[in-house]
């Protein structure tokens, strides 16, 4: 169960959310006490257009058991975005990531920061080139994504281009994303029926 309000301000909005679950945690720690675990998470976020794109979102994640540094989590991004006059529009954005977890309550002892880009460019109706980067501060390592997009009547063609670190950056742990660890590029086609 759980809840949103959300309020406009000048300028922008502002909202306030609430959830609790039970969640399932043996795939962080194989036991079954850690099974049934309930969980409250408060969310806080809020977006202003003032020339270019303002936007923060905090979140507060506490677990009823102790399952030992993920038991406390916080997380707070702060953005901006804009779309400069250059050609078709190039969209900006930019990011900060605070991610900050452990036993107790709103402790910073284990926490990353995250810088992250992305530029956009549309070339034509049918054809987008996009770039993408983050850096880890802790880890001092960074992941680059390059991709250019072309829609055909059916299908939708990609071309990609990407360098993944082999030390994971907080931000996506799973086995899935470790297989694309070092250089590649990857073609998709992909059809829209």
């Amino acid at each position: 169960y759980g809840g949103r309000i959300q309020y406009p301000v000048p300028k922008g909005e502002i909202a306030l959310s609430y959830h609790h679950r039970t969640a399932d945690a043996t795939n962080i720690i194989d036991s079954p006490q850690y099974k049934e675990i309930p969980e409250n998470r408060i969310g806080v976020d809020g977006k202003w257009d003032v020339g270019v794109g303002l936007w923060f979102e905090g979140a507060y994640i506490k677990k009823e058991k102790m399952i030992g540094e993920l038991t406390n989590q916080t997380f707070l991004s702060l953005g901006i975005d804009y779309t400069f006059g250059i050609g078709s529009g190039l969209n900006v954005v930019v990011e900060h990531l605070f991610a900050g977890y452990n036993e107790s309550n709103l402790s910073l002892a284990n926490s990353n920061n995250t810088d992250a880009i992305t530029l956009t460019y549309p070339r034509t109706l049918f054809d987008t080139i996009s770039l993408i980067g983050a850096y880890s501060w802790s880890t001092e390592s960074a992941t680059v994504f390059l991709n250019y997009q072309h829609d055909f009547k059916k299908v939708t063609g990609y071309l990609m281009a990407y360098y993944n670190p082999k030390v994971e950056i907080n931000i996506q742990q799973n086995e899935f994303v470790n297989q694309f660890a070092g250089p590649g590029i990857r073609l998709m086609f992909v059809y829209n029926h």
